[in-house]
């Protein structure tokens, strides 16, 4: 059995890492107000023919942030937790 001081000492840092980690990935994201546009056709996208720092970099970016590093994370999250 478990006292309430061992579920506080484990849950307040989780809780704050998964805060902390969402807002990450909301600041991450945001470059996609300033990136996409309307396109001939009625299509949303980025241009192909931009290239600058936003259309060229960031896709990777935000890849390596949203997908990569939490794909490399679960294993090690995974034996933390269980």
């Amino acid at each position: 059995m478990t006292s309430s001081a061992t579920f506080g000492a484990i849950c307040v840092p989780f809780q704050t890492i998964l805060v902390a980690i969402l807002l990450l990935l909301n600041v991450v994201n945001i470059h996609a107000l300033w990136i996409y546009e309307l396109l001939p056709n009625d299509q949303c996208g980025i241009d192909v023919q931009r290239r600058d720092f936003e259309a060229v970099v960031w896709p990777w970016i935000s890849a390596i942030v949203n997908v990569y590093l939490p794909l490399m994370a679960l294993p090690f999250l995974a034996s933390v937790l269980i």
